[in-house]
């Protein structure tokens, strides 16, 4: 029996709606979760491949260096490429070349090596941006089921399933596509870090799903590393860090479980971003993939998630705002800040607003063993509408996050957030 090859790609978002940023600030902190997180990956030779956007690194260098420092030098441990800030293209298309020129500069001058694979926010990759990403040097980006949609350019029964596909647009503009496994790994992962399963059943079920492509040369398996962040029921601040390292203890049994599983030889883990599985991967699509009688060129749809489609006034203004400001007359500071306001997280607030009668914010309300409340409550932090709108305002009077007045109304975290961003975007502190 062949020893099955997964891929872990583990996520990173700072502008994550269901992570507030009283959490965010606390992970990112000299011994949080996310410095535990890496210690715990590196300390067990994991090999993984990290997928954020330009910004997440800038952030960590101004923060907490040495998660960065870990990160950038771990030989286990590979870098996809991304954009400057987690942006949505379909949203903004006339703002991709900048994300990926702005990302492109601060990856070099972090000394950040990237595949020639993207993954871009929320998989929103459409068939008009081939031409940008060949520019660019990508030959490659992660799809994920269930919201990219596949179309064979011709019917063939003989097609086997695969997550490798040559994508082709209507120009016969081509690339390379890698789906990666988001349904019922990614649900018993979520289950696991609630104690609701264990992390021996979700390693089987990676395995299993593995079997399913014995012509695949790996799994590719996407883990976000703040998800999820609970809190308990009366919504106390001070308790959510206590919720967190339940989820986090977990996490490390589910590391320390799949370097046992390595050892044992039921899995062999792979870092997706580096260059021995580059070639794989390269040899893998000089393959024919289909049969004779059909091609092996696929039509890309992204299937638009129900939060995207969130309107109100806040949303119209960011939006006529932002396409009304000439980027290249702004300032370097300025351009920085007007890319991050376009992140897609804005637009899952808003949707966690619409859900909330109550205007809490809370999204869902899940079983648990891992707390004494035995359920986790998923909930968005509504002080990142205050932190984007306070930006909004900066961008539009030229002056820099500290300055305006609205920045003395923020919450304690947010004024250390926007203060992170400040410095992040060249300002002084």
């Amino acid at each position: 029996m062949v020893t099955p090859t997964v891929c872990i790609v583990l996520y990173m978002n700072e502008s994550h709606s269901e992570v507030s940023t009283e959490e965010y600030n606390r992970m990112t902190d000299h011994g949080g979760s996310l410095s535990m997180m890496v210690d715990c990956v590196i300390e067990h030779d994991l090999p993984i491949c990290i997928s954020c956007q330009a910004l997440d690194l800038v952030l960590l260098e101004n923060k907490n260096v040495r998660v960065l420092d870990k990160l950038r030098t771990a030989s286990s441990v590979s870098f996809l490429t991304g954009m400057y800030s987690h942006a949505l293209p379909s949203f903004m298309p006339e703002c991709f070349d900048m994300q990926m020129a702005e990302a492109a500069r601060e990856f070099d001058r972090l000394g950040v090596s990237r595949a020639s694979i993207l993954m871009l926010p929320e998989f929103d990759i459409y068939s008009a941006l081939f031409p940008s990403l060949h520019s660019i040097g990508v030959d490659t980006v992660l799809l994920q089921h269930g919201i990219n949609e596949l179309h064979l350019q011709q019917e063939s029964i003989n097609a086997p399933h695969t997550n490798f596909v040559k994508l082709k647009n209507a120009n016969d503009v081509s690339t390379h596509g890698i789906v990666t496994h988001g349904g019922s790994v990614r649900d018993l992962y979520l289950k696991m870090l609630r104690g609701v399963v264990s992390v021996e059943a979700v390693i089987d079920d990676m395995i299993c799903q593995a079997s399913k492509t014995p012509n695949d040369p790996f799994l590719t398996f996407l883990i976000g590393v703040q998800q999820p962040w609970v809190c308990p029921p009366c919504f106390i601040p001070d308790l959510e860090a206590i919720q967190i390292n339940d989820s986090l203890s977990v996490f490390v049994e589910f590391a320390e479980a799949l370097d046992r599983y390595q050892r044992e030889g039921k899995l062999q883990l792979a870092s997706l971003g580096s260059p021995d599985i580059a070639k794989v991967i390269s040899a893998h699509f000089e393959k024919p993939m289909l049969s004779p009688t059909a091609t092996s060129h696929w039509y890309l749809g992204v299937r638009r998630k129900t939060k995207w489609k969130v309107r109100d006034d806040r949303h119209v203004d960011l939006l006529d705002a932002l396409k009304e400001e000439n980027f290249f007359l702004l300032s370097s500071y300025h351009r920085r800040l007007y890319l991050w306001l376009t992140n897609s997280d804005f637009y899952s607030l808003l949707r966690a607003r619409a859900k909330s009668p109550t205007g809490d914010g809370v999204i869902a309300i899940l079983p648990s063993t891992k707390n004494k409340y035995q359920f986790v409550i998923i909930k968005s932090d509504f002080c990142r509408l205050e932190e984007i709108q306070h930006g909004l305002a900066t961008l539009t009077s030229r002056k820099g996050l500290l300055e305006l007045h609205s920045y003395t109304s923020l919450s304690a975290a947010s004024k250390q957030k926007v203060k992170l961003l400040h410095k992040c975007f060249g300002g002084q502190c």
